[in-house]
This record gives C-alpha cells, structure tokens and sequence, in this order.
C-alpha cells in the first residue's frame, strides 16, 4: 500500500508565480503525433490516458457569479477505455433558486485518423440532455460522436457559480494523466486553505500572495505524468488514495466589514450544529413538546 501525503500548504511552501504562462492547452489544437499513437509507453495494457486536463477557477466579490472552466483531452486506445470519457457535469440548480449554477460555453469534438488526415465530429447539440433532480443536483449530459479505438476526445465547459466552494480537482484517475493543471484567483479579501493529497511531487506550485499591492491573489498548480489509481488489497476508500487538491475558503475580510472566519473547530461545529434552525433547535423544540406527555 502506497504511502500518502498529505499537505497543508502555507507561504513558504510556494515558489513565485511566473507571469504570463500561456495556457498548456488550445481546443482543436491536435497533433498527428498523438492521434498515431497506438499504446501509451509507461503502461501499454493502459486503455486510456488523459493527455491534459487543465482548470481555471476566478473567484469574485461583486454580484458576479465565480467561474470554473475545465479543458480535457484524452486519448482512446482500446474499446474498454471508452467507460473514462465524462458523460456529466453535475451542476446545482433548485428550483425557484434566486441564484442557480449553469453550465456554459460547452463544446466538445471527437479527432479520428481517416486516411492520414485528422478528421472532426463536433458534438451536436441534440445529443445534450438535461437531467433534472428535485434536489437540484442536476445533470449536464452528453454523449461524444464517431468514438472509436484510436479517437483524441476534447471537452471544455465553464461552471458558473454563486457558491464559494471550489471543486475538488483530482489529478488521478483510473488511467495515466499526462499532464494535469489547475490555476486558482480569488480577490484578497478572501482566505482559503490549500491541501494537497498526494504521494506524487508537484510539478509546479507557485502563488504571488506576497504581491501587497496587488487585490488579487493567484495559484498556479500542476502535476506530470501521474500513474493510474488503481484498487489494492484492503484499500476500502480508494478516495483517500487520489492525489488531488482541495481548496477551502477559510475566512473573509472586507472594507467596512467584520472579520469572518469559516474555518470551524469541532466546538464551533457543535456549537452552530446546535443552534441550527433546521436541527439543534429543531430536536430542541421537539424535545419540549415531547415533555408535555406522561411517560408510560
């Protein structure tokens, strides 16, 4: 059983965010090299591997919802490596909600080789479909044209979101990832805390916090060649095995405003827990109302 690290990253732990960095990915830009590919090197029993999945979350104090965009690209060398290729985005939608998240800016292209040229199926819009849950946790569907073994697979969308949590970014799955990126900006009034679980090293990781003068905060992330998660004996949580970044608003601090702090402790927890409308003071009031009956 491997041995995981996890990391609870502060100042020191960051190098200086370099300025400018192009992104790591263009949609449509795709070699012939990649699409000749036949096996991946490292693993060829491999029926898949990611060649970039890259991520960008833009954080806002305005009226403004906050974005997550996700570029993926992945390469499919057997029939088995179709079950790799996302089929959702979850997105948060309840109804009569006055604010809701929404998937936007979705595309998506299947690349085949057809007689030495690089041949596009872009996703029609008819095959997206729309699952609706009386939750609100819905579901964004797709399902990619002409896949077949051999096929480059590109996906990119936005999620656009009121919410402050930041979503998990994995850098592990269950096949290889070649590269794997995540860039992080949140205005300064804001404070998360960054963890990292993996037992896989950085590839980069820098921030430019120490900039004083700047009123917003950047990360920049990233991991190569990542191997496969796979299953081992008397693992029970292979989640608690995948190298990912969690990144969790811990407190706020605006003009004119007091300091809030959301980084709770188990007292805090127990105590808000309590206090809830929906369920200290609930099981309270229930509690009151039961007294009112005589015991048998």
């Amino acid at each position: 059983m491997k041995l995981l690290i996890i990391l609870f990253l502060n100042l020191s732990f960051f190098s200086t965010l370099s300025q400018k960095v192009p992104p790591p990915i263009t949609f449509g830009d795709i070699s012939l090299k990649d699409l000749q590919m036949q096996f991946y090197e490292k693993d060829s029993s491999v029926s898949a591997v990611i060649l970039c999945d890259y991520g960008t979350y833009n954080s806002y104090e305005s009226d403004v919802p906050n974005e997550y965009t996700r570029h993926l690209r992945m390469k499919i060398f057997k029939k088995s490596g179709y079950e790799q290729i996302p089929k959702y985005i979850d997105y948060y939608a309840p109804r009569n909600a006055r604010r809701v998240e929404e998937v936007d800016d979705f595309k998506a292209t299947t690349y085949n080789l057809e007689n030495g040229l690089i041949k596009l199926y872009p996703l029609n819009k008819k095959d997206v479909f729309i699952q609706k849950n009386e939750s609100g946790n819905n579901k964004y569907t797709f399902a990619l044209p002409q896949i077949r073994e051999g096929s480059i697979i590109e996906i990119s969308y936005t999620l656009k979101s009121y919410y402050q949590d930041f979503p998990t970014w994995n850098f592990q799955y269950q096949i290889p990832v070649l590269w794997s990126e995540i860039r992080i900006t949140h205005p300064r009034s804001y404070n998360y805390d960054v963890t990292i679980q993996s037992d896989i090293p950085l590839t980069i990781s820098e921030n430019d916090q120490k900039k004083q003068n700047s009123l917003l905060i950047k990360y920049r992330f990233a991991m190569a060649n990542i191997p496969a998660l796979k299953d081992e004996p008397y693992i029970t949580t292979i989640e608690d095995y995948r190298s990912k970044l969690e990144f969790e608003i811990a407190s706020s601090s605006f003009a004119g405003q007091l300091y809030k702090n959301y980084s709770l402790s188990w007292d805090v927890l127990n105590y808000n827990l309590l206090n809830n409308p929906y369920f200290g003071l609930h099981i309270g009031d229930s509690l009151k109302f039961g007294a009112n009956f005589p015991r048998k």
